[in-house]
């Protein structure tokens, strides 16, 4: 009995710790990089590359698989939680903003429900509500302002979402068991990390900032419908392992071929902006 406790205390922070340093990295990369890249950086699958691996070690690959199902359709629920954030920004403040763009997204979270575990639908829901809300954005208007951070600050935020990652991914594999794969998918799909680099964005530079993040974050979901959906193929035949390598390179190759546009496509007003 120690040792079954000893073994399932190890397990829990191994999972704490590796989930903790790739939402990490990522933050990091984001608030590095310029507005555009760190959207379609927020877009990686941060919370939910760690929540199927637990789900595959914990519950079966073909279990996580399930779950990865669900990922796919929850972009829809991403895509409108961006377009949400980013029309009301134009009117309200962060707080206002984040209300808004929750509403949206818990309205949209049913049809994730109601797909449940079939990947073509999925996948035909995801591909079209990305289009939609993409096509949905407002224009970006002027510049970002530039408002200087309190010192410190910034280490705050990132321990913020980290904490708050990590208890989503655990929350959603530990959950799977009891709930079923697609509501811990689901779960592994909520925008905690889009929505604090949104709400920083939107604080610190403006609204015009938040909606420019926000348009690469969306065009970067076209990069997570495809590793939800390659997870979901390739788990239950090769394992989780081989899955996540797969689906992450389908990822990386979707973002990398939404890099150049979404560069080009910002003005240097912004570019400027944001290195100040």
């Amino acid at each position: 009995m120690p040792g079954r406790w000893v073994a399932g205390t190890m397990d829990i922070w191994w999972k704490a710790v590796g989930t903790a340093v790739s939402v990490a990295l990522v933050i990091i990369t984001a608030r590095r990089a310029h507005r555009r890249l760190a959207g379609l950086v927020a877009a990686f699958p941060t919370v939910t590359a760690p929540a199927l691996v637990w789900l595959a070690h914990d519950q079966g690959p073909t279990f996580a698989a399930a779950a990865a199902v669900a990922t796919v359709a929850g972009c829809v629920m991403q895509a409108g939680f961006a377009l949400g954030y980013a029309r009301a920004s134009r009117k309200l403040g962060p707080a206002g903003a984040l209300g808004c763009s929750l509403a949206a997204a818990a309205g949209l979270a049913s049809l994730t429900l109601a797909i449940g575990n079939q990947l073509a639908p999925a996948v035909l829901a995801a591909v079209a509500g990305v289009a939609l809300g993409k096509l949905l954005l407002p224009a970006a208007c002027g510049a970002a302002r530039v408002v200087r951070a309190a010192p410190g600050g910034g280490l705050g935020e990132i321990t913020l979402t980290v904490v708050a990652s990590v208890l989503l991914s655990m929350l959603a594999a530990s959950l799977g068991a009891h709930w079923g794969p697609v509501v811990a998918g689901l779960l592994a799909s909520l925008p905690v990390v889009c929505g604090t680099v949104a709400v920083v964005e939107h604080m610190r530079h403006g609204p015009a900032a938040a909606g420019e993040f926000l348009h690469a974050y969306t065009s970067g979901l076209f990069g997570r419908v495809l590793f939800g959906a390659a997870f979901a193929l390739a788990a239950p035949a090769w394992g989780a392992g081989w899955a996540l390598l797969l689906a992450m390179v389908a990822s990386i190759a979707a973002a990398a071929a939404a890099y150049g546009p979404a560069r080009a496509a910002a003005p240097p007003s912004s570019r400027a902006a944001q290195r100040a």
